[in-house]
C-alpha cells in the first residue's frame, strides 16, 4: 500500500494503469521468485564503483556472472563472489555490509570549475555551466524483511556564470535555422537561466520490495543501459535521475540456457523550464506538460560461450496529455518493430528508440570488446531494415585491455571507444530525425533539460582513448577526447543560403585523472585542457578551455 501511495504522488490518477505489469512475463517471473527464500540486500552501487568492479572482472579470475550492461547493480553474491577476498579486491569492503539492515551511505562532494564555456557529460545533476559548481549527497539504507529504503538525495549549486553562446556569434538567418530545426524539438537549454542555479533532487533514492532474484519498487536512481563506458544510446547518467517504477533482476538469473538480466521501467520526464537561449527573440513555447516513458532492457549470456553478453533495449515516450486509455499507450514495448504493422503510428505523437548490444569478455586475454547499434525510429518494414539498416541509426564501438604488472604493482588498463550519432547519407533521399529530437514530442528524449541517452547530444560524434594505472582502489590515468558537436546541424545549415560561413566545431581534450584513498576517505580529481576549434561553428574561433574536478567520498563506517 505504501508503494501505491508513493506512485499516486508520482503519477496522477489517469496514469494509474502504468502499474499494470505485462501479464504473462511479469506473473511468471514473480511467481517463481515467491518460491525462493528472501535473503537479498539490494543496496545499489554508484556507477563509478560499478566500472571499478567491471575492470576487476577483467583482471581476475572472478566468477562474477554480471554483464555490467544494466546499472545500477546491487550488492548480491553473484556480483561479489566469496572467492574474491584479496587485499586489492574492491569486493571486500562491500561484503561487510551485505548482512546489515541499517547503515549510513557515504557522504560525497563532487566539484568542478570550467573556465570559458560549458563542457562535460555523465555527471548526473551537474548542468552545462561556466564557473564553479558542486553536488553534495549522503543518506541511509534500511532493510526490513523484503522491504528496503535507500534515501540518498542530491543537492547542486552552480554559479552559472555568463558565457558567449551561439546567438552571440551568428546572424538571424543562422539563428532561425538553428533554433527552428534543432531546439524546436528538444529541451536542451544552452544556459540554465541568468542566476545562480540551486536545486535539490531525490538522487539515488528508492523504495523496494526485494526477493532473492527480483525487485519491484519506486526509484529516482540514474540508469545506465548498454556496454559503453563513456556513452550509452538509451540510458546514461548525463541527466538527473527521473521518477520511475521498476521491476528488475537483482542478480543474473541462472537457467539451462544461460543467465538473464533485465529491467522494465515506467517513468515521468520533466521539463527544464528554461528557454533554449538567453536571446529574447527565442522563447520556450513548447507544450507545458510532462512526458511518460516506458522502457525495458534485457541481457543474455549463453552458457555455451563464456563471457559473451547479448542485450536489447527499447524506449517509448510521449506527452501525458496525448495518452489515451488504451493499454498500448501505457505498455507499448511489445509493439511491432515495423511501422507498416502499426496502424496510425505517425498520428500517435510519440517517439521510440531501440538498440541491440554485445559485450564479450576474453578472460584469458584480460580484455573485452563491445558495441551497441540503435535506431531512433521504426523501420517501415523488414525489407527497409535489411536494405538500409544505417538509416536513422547510431552506434558505439569499444575495446579495453588490461596489462598485468609485476606482483603488487597493479595493472595498466587501456581502452578506446567511438560513439557516432551523425545521420547517414541516406538523408539525401529520405528524411530522418536527429537522435533525441522529435517535432511532435518537442521536449525530446530529455529530463530536466539534459539528455537521457548519450551525453554528447544529437548529431555528435566522440572518440575517446584512455590509459590508466590501477592498483586496488588507486588510479592514475590519461585520457584523450575528440568531440565533434552536432554535425547534423552543420551539414544541414551549409546547404541553405546564408550570409555567414560555418565550419565544423570540434573539441580536442586531454586530461589527467586520479583516485586515491586514505582510511575512510576516497579522493578523485581531474585536470583537463580543451581546445575548441571553430567554437560555435565560427571559423577561426579557436578557444582554450580548462576544467578542474575534485571530489571526496567519506565512508561513515568501514
Amino acid at each position: 500500500m505504501r508503494i501505491c501511495a508513493m506512485a499516486n504522488q508520482i503519477f496522477n490518477t489517469k496514469t494509474a494503469i502504468v502499474w499494470v505489469i505485462p501479464r504473462f512475463f511479469y506473473i511468471l517471473i514473480f511467481s517463481i521468485s515467491l518460491l525462493i527464500p528472501f535473503k537479498s540486500l539490494s543496496q545499489s552501487l554508484p556507477l563509478s564503483e560499478s566500472d571499478e568492479l567491471r575492470i576487476y572482472q577483467l583482471s581476475s579470475s572472478s566468477d562474477s556472472a554480471s554483464s555490467f550492461t544494466i546499472k545500477p547493480i546491487y550488492n548480491s553474491e553473484q556480483h561479489f563472489p566469496q572467492s574474491d577476498s584479496s587485499q586489492n579486491s574492491p569486493f571486500r569492503s562491500l561484503k561487510k555490509k551485505r548482512k546489515q539492515s541499517f547503515f549510513l551511505l557515504p557522504f560525497e562532494l563532487q566539484q568542478q570549475y570550467t573556465s570559458h564555456h560549458p563542457y562535460g557529460w555523465n555527471d548526473g545533476p551537474f548542468i552545462l555551466s561556466k564557473g564553479y559548481q558542486a553536488v553534495a549527497s549522503t543518506g541511509v539504507f534500511i532493510q526490513y524483511g523484503i522491504a528496503s529504503l535507500q534515501l540518498k538525495p542530491e543537492f547542486i549549486f552552480s554559479s552559472n556564470n555568463k558565457f558567449k553562446g551561439f546567438s552571440e556569434f551568428h546572424d538571424k538567418s543562422i539563428r532561425d535555422a538553428y533554433y527552428g530545426e534543432y531546439y524546436a524539438g528538444i529541451d536542451a537549454p544552452e544556459k540554465f537561466g541568468d542566476k545562480i542555479y540551486k536545486r535539490a533532487f531525490w538522487g539515488q533514492s528508492s523504495v523496494r520490495l526485494n526477493f532473492n532474484t527480483v525487485s519491484l519498487g519506486v526509484s529516482t536512481e540514474n540508469l545506465w543501459w548498454g556496454p559503453g563506458i563513456y556513452n550509452s544510446l538509451l540510458m546514461s547518467n548525463s541527466a538527473p535521475g527521473f521518477k520511475h517504477i521498476s521491476f528488475n533482476t537483482l542478480k543474473p538469473l541462472k537457467t539451462f540456457l544461460g543467465t538473464f538480466e533485465g529491467r522494465i521501467v515506467s517513468g515521468r520526464l520533466e521539463q527544464s523550464g528554461y528557454s533554449p537561449t538567453s536571446n529574447k527573440d527565442y522563447i520556450n513555447n513548447k507544450l507545458q506538460d510532462w512526458r511518460y516513458l516506458s522502457a525495458f532492457v534485457v541481457a543474455y549470456s549463453p552458457k555455451w560461450i563464456p563471457g559473451l553478453f547479448i542485450g536489447f533495449d527499447r524506449a517509448f515516450y510521449l506527452y501525458h496529455d496525448n495518452m489515451s486509455n488504451k493499454i498500448s499507450d501505457y505498455i507499448p514495448l511489445l509493439d511491432s518493430f515495423e511501422k507498416s504493422q502499426l496502424e496510425g503510428e505517425d498520428n500517435k505523437q510519440r517517439d521510440q528508440l531501440a538498440s541491440i548490444f554485445i559485450r564479450w569478455v576474453w578472460e584469458e586475454a584480460n580484455a573485452e570488446i563491445y558495441g551497441q547499434f540503435g535506431r531512433n525510429d521504426h523501420a517501415y518494414n523488414s525489407r527497409d531494415l535489411v536494405l538500409e539498416p544505417e538509416h536513422s541509426a547510431g552506434y558505439i564501438l569499444g575495446a579495453r585491455k588490461i596489462i598485468k604488472l609485476n606482483s603488487g604493482k597493479g595493472n595498466i588498463v587501456t581502452g578506446i571507444e567511438y560513439t557516432h550519432l551523425e545521420r547517414d547519407n541516406t538523408i539525401a533521399l529520405r528524411e530522418a530525425s536527429n537522435w533525441y529530437v522529435h517535432l511532435q514530442v518537442r521536449d525530446g528524449y530529455t529530463n530536466q533539460g539534459q539528455f537521457l541517452g548519450a551525453g554528447i547530444g544529437p548529431g555528435s560524434n566522440l572518440l575517446t582513448i584512455e590509459s590508466s594505472w590501477y592498483n586496488g582502489m588507486k588510479k592514475l590515468g590519461l585520457k584523450f577526447d575528440s568531440f565533434k558537436h552536432n554535425n547534423v546541424f552543420y551539414s544541414s545549415i551549409i546547404r541553405i543560403p546564408i550570409s555567414q560561413a560555418l565550419e565544423e566545431w570540434t573539441d580536442y581534450a586531454i586530461s589527467v585523472n586520479g583516485v586515491c584513498g586514505y582510511n575512510k576517505f576516497k579522493i578523485n580529481g581531474t585536470l583537463q585542457g580543451i581546445r575548441s576549434q571553430n567554437y560555435q561553428w565560427q571559423p577561426t574561433e579557436d578557444i582554450l578551455n580548462f576544467q578542474v574536478k575534485l571530489g571526496v567520498t567519506y565512508q561513515w563506517s568501514k
